[in-house]
């Protein structure tokens, strides 16, 4: 077997070209990182396999470093870095693949000359199907009364749609994800569920330093993470010896004034630098995350291997990881009043909360990036046997 990977970022594709490598079935990665930029990423991945186009991924680094630039101009920049990389990558392109994986948004070339090959395509997509995405988040930008820039263009969104039909099949990291795309009318047979995985050695457990109640969220503050529905439900629980923390950088897209709103209500750290999450995790008496959609958020695999229950909705995909009541909590969308008694639950039953943090962290040890390999080359195996 030969595949072929293609992102203009990171994503997990060292991982899975990682995973490849290890299998002898990696033909190439190709990413628009410079190479002096992976050393980081690359994950084990040996430099002869790698084909780096930097001019691709620098325009799109380039403009997410302008202050306040909103999320039409990246898009755009985006879309146009994108294009641009699809038709530097399809040069790769070849009749010795059996494979190509492509990251969705920037594959309509490259899935197109690898058909003309033979090659059957599977295109990664790491969140719900785009209009799913487009029209959750302008439904809650209205529902707040925000004024805010759509999260994508639609010549963007009609490009997507395109390589949603184009590909052979599509690679969905959660049945959340899955479930979206029926919605939207894709065939279920063309859809891969093949949960990422979590590095083990780099998250684990530290002992607790504190009796503090501590709820813990990491990642992007913004709303699109729900941020705003776990502040308001946080501010009028005012539980006495807790505290919620919030970690990571924050995002452009309305969550400020639910910030300056409810500044007396958290602690907040900032960004941290990714191999010290597991001290924050490991600090953590239930980790939360209320977004409205996400493929499979990775903070939550991240969070259990440190042993932290975890309550979220079921819009993170994180329900390949838990079930309810096992690991952790898993709530519908907006659901404030359940989402409250499920902190106070934990607040008042910390000894049998810590239990399900035992539990997580042993529920996660079978979602490697080993694991998520094995899954991955399971359905590669069945797309060759298919098409013979």
């Amino acid at each position: 077997m030969r595949v072929g990977v293609s992102c203009i970022g990171t994503f997990h594709a060292f991982q899975l070209a990682y995973q490849l490598q290890q299998r002898e079935a990696l033909s190439y990665v190709v990413t628009g990182y410079p190479r002096f930029k992976l050393r980081r990423w690359q994950s084990g991945v040996q430099d002869n396999f790698i084909h780096s186009l930097p001019s691709c991924g620098v325009l799109g680094y380039t403009v997410r470093k302008i202050p306040r630039a909103n999320n039409t101009v990246i898009s755009l920049i985006d879309a146009l870095a994108s294009r641009y990389f699809d038709l530097r990558a399809r040069r790769l392109v070849n009749s010795t693949l059996d494979i190509l994986t492509i990251w969705s948004g920037m594959a309509a070339s490259q899935i197109k000359k690898a058909h003309a090959y033979g090659v059957k395509t599977v295109l990664e997509r790491g969140s719900s199907h785009i209009q799913f995405q487009c029209d959750i988040y302008a439904e809650e930008y209205e529902r707040l009364g925000i004024h805010a820039q759509p999260i994508t263009t639609k010549p963007i969104i009609k490009r997507e749609l395109q390589e949603y039909q184009l590909t052979d099949y599509i690679s969905v990291p959660s049945q959340f994800v899955k479930k979206t795309f029926i919605e939207k009318g894709v065939d279920a047979k063309k859809i891969l569920v093949s949960p990422y995985g979590v590095d083990i050695a780099a998250f684990h457990h530290v002992p607790k330093t504190d009796d503090v109640f501590r709820v813990l969220f990491v990642g992007g503050l913004s709303v699109g993470k729900g941020l705003h529905l776990l502040l308001e439900a946080w501010h009028e629980l005012k539980l006495p010896q807790a505290e919620l923390v919030l970690v990571g950088g924050i995002r452009n897209d309305g969550i400020q004034p639910f910030l300056e709103r409810y500044r007396d209500d958290y602690r907040y750290i900032g960004k941290v630098p990714h191999n010290e999450l597991y001290k924050h995790y490991s600090q953590a008496s239930l980790f939360v995350l209320t977004s409205l959609e996400e493929g499979l958020s990775m903070v939550i695999p991240e969070a259990m291997a440190c042993g932290c229950p975890v309550l979220i909705t079921v819009n993170t995909g994180g329900g390949e990881f838990v079930t309810d009541g096992g690991e952790g909590f898993i709530i519908r969308l907006h659901d404030k009043k359940t989402l409250q008694e499920k902190i106070v639950w934990a607040y008042e039953h910390q000894k049998k909360a810590a239990l399900m943090g035992q539990q997580a962290q042993q529920t996660i040890q079978k979602y490697t990036w080993d694991s998520y390999g094995d899954r991955t080359m399971k359905h590669y195996e069945h797309i060759i046997q298919k098409s013979h």
